[in-house]
């Protein structure tokens, strides 16, 4: 975890930590002594307008303030993970999100794409959130939160299952390697 950076947001106690993992920029911000944890795909769109898709953050910490506190409870500590798309890569967000190892076991793509299966990078996005990314932030944090207390989010839903391999492979010991069968993920545990 290499610091790049850090700055304010209004309606959010604290700072915002800019971190790059391997090149992957990272935004997170924790009150203090949070039991929760939130991952966010498109990390851009979280906290900062200056990278934010038309300069409009999603407010997520603030809602989570919001809605934490009405429930009586700490809100959770926030990590975006900015998605890899450029000018030169427009796709490179559906690169991420993508897992190329269910294609390589047959799974069929159910629209025509110009990616192939070697460009995409799910997998190792995955490998990289899981095992490096949440790992160093809450060692930093000094957060060990549950996988029942850990959720991640995008602004669409197409990369839930992935998801849920994500936090499971940390927090609850599952391994991503997945089968998917009727658009269902089915995790196996890790042998430990």
């Amino acid at each position: 975890m290499q610091s790049i950076s850090h700055y304010q947001v209004r309606g959010v106690p604290g700072e915002v930590k800019r971190s790059s993992f391997d090149g992957r920029i990272v935004d997170f911000w924790a009150p203090k002594s949070p039991t929760h944890l939130l991952i966010a795909h498109d990390g851009q769109n979280v906290f900062d307008p200056r990278t934010a898709t038309k300069r409009f953050t999603w407010r997520m910490a603030q809602n989570a303030i919001r809605v934490f506190s009405k429930a009586g409870l700490t809100p959770p500590a926030i990590i975006g993970v900015f998605h890899s798309s450029t000018k030169s890569d427009p796709f490179g967000r559906y690169k991420d999100l993508t897992p190329k190892n269910p294609f390589l076991k047959g799974v069929k793509p159910l629209i025509k794409s110009e990616l192939t299966i070697d460009q995409l990078h799910g997998d190792n996005y995955q490998a990289l959130i899981a095992e490096k990314i949440v790992p160093a932030i809450c060692e930093y944090l000094e957060i060990a939160p549950s996988f029942e207390n850990t959720a991640m989010t995008t602004n669409t839903c197409r990369c839930h299952p992935i998801t849920i391999a994500i936090a499971g492979r940390k927090i609850a010991n599952i391994d991503p390697r997945q089968t998917i069968i009727n658009g269902v993920l089915h995790l196996q545990r890790r042998n430990t």
